[in-house]
């Protein structure tokens, strides 16, 4: 609702598990059917499971990952296969130089590069994330996309809520500002 109040257009809810192929087929095929086009996909669909490598059970291994890499793929390609390679054949299999502003924006982490203890799954993850936008990049030009990766630090998301303040305190000692982001700052 404090969305739509300030949208120059009125917001279209449509939820899906992104770890489900079916369901992110037919959300992307809902969005189709009711605006007639999708410009651009913030993949930004996360989880965590924090356990040392020990500890750490394979079903939170496989979630963690299926959450980040397999919705950050089917998200992808769900909108290319259904909207963005059907104009490119329309165009006679030419570049998309229609004008339009395609993007992908991929939701990583600078614990993709430095690691993380008890998040091997997380880290794995958003380390694959890149590896996915460097070759969708590559993939994607002929649609005249642009499609990047955000590695932001630590972010006062939901997903931070069960963290301590004592370890919310030693996130802020290690950004730059000494603060960690909010999420409107993204």
């Amino acid at each position: 609702a404090a969305i739509g109040a300030a949208a120059a257009v009125e917001p279209l809810v449509a939820p899906a598990n992104v770890t489900d192929e079916n369901d992110v087929k037919r959300t992307v095929a809902a969005v189709l059917e009711a605006t007639g086009q999708i410009n651009g996909v913030v993949n930004v669909a996360g989880i965590t499971r924090d356990a040392r490598i020990p500890k750490k059970s394979f079903a939170d291994f496989k979630l963690v990952m299926a959450v980040h890499v397999h919705g950050t793929f089917l998200f992808t390609r769900e909108v290319a296969a259904q909207h963005w390679q059907p104009l490119f054949k329309q165009n006679g299999n030419r570049p998309l130089d229609d004008g339009l502003n395609r993007f992908i924006v991929n939701f990583s982490s600078v614990s993709a590069r430095t690691g993380k203890i008890g998040q091997i799954d997380y880290t794995a993850a958003k380390g694959a994330i890149e590896a996915i936008t460097r070759t969708t990049a590559l993939e994607f030009a002929v649609y005249r996309a642009r499609v990047n990766a955000v590695a932001p630090g630590p972010v006062m998301t939901p997903m931070l809520a069960a963290v301590p303040a004592e370890g919310i305190e030693a996130m802020k000692e290690r950004t730059l500002l000494g603060r960690l982001c909010q999420p409107e700052e993204m």
